[in-house]
């Protein structure tokens, strides 16, 4: 017996990710939010087809919930956690961070880049930043999306029809 195959839908999720995942990385450089452009170069779409249904991932960098949604709870964040240690360590390895206290200049680099990236994570938390709702952004106007799939999903059904068409007076 034949089985259905999401062609149709699969392309136009393949192409609407592509988009959305374009839209991001202008929303990241647009707000300067690329200190490293690990997230930037991190986006990328992907499309899961199963039996029952299809699915339009995008694949970023963990941290991109903390620009999305700010730190900690009073600045929206809806978990409220501190965000994680390795994008500060990245970001003072990458750029010139200079050690500004004596203690920090007597330290091996890579142990004070770890102390460097450590205050900086906690000022980060302490302090709190704002939600960029970026994603949010790139998303854009999902009604033409939602038609696009209606037709897509037609089309899906019509080779599914005719398949089993042939197959019975094959």
């Amino acid at each position: 017996m034949a089985e259905i195959k999401y062609t149709h839908l699969e392309a136009v999720l393949e192409t609407y990710g592509r988009e959305v995942a374009d839209r991001y990385k202008s929303e990241l450089d647009m707000a300067k939010a690329n200190a490293t452009y690990n997230l930037k170069n991190s986006v990328q779409p992907l499309v899961e087809v199963h039996s029952d249904r299809v699915t339009l991932f995008l694949q970023l960098q963990e941290y991109w919930k903390y620009l999305e949604y700010g730190t900690r709870k009073a600045a929206g964040h809806p978990e409220g956690k501190r965000p994680p240690f390795r994008p500060f360590l990245e970001w003072v390895k990458d750029k010139p961070v200079i050690p500004w206290s004596e203690k920090l200049r007597t330290m091996p680099l890579n142990k004070a880049q770890e102390a460097m990236a450590a205050m900086i994570r906690w000022k980060v938390w302490k302090e709190g930043t704002k939600p960029l709702h970026l994603l949010e952004n790139a998303l854009g106007d999902q009604s033409a999306l939602l038609e696009e799939c209606r037709e897509a999903i037609s089309l899906d059904l019509e080779d599914y029809a005719r398949e089993i068409i042939n197959e019975v007076t094959g």
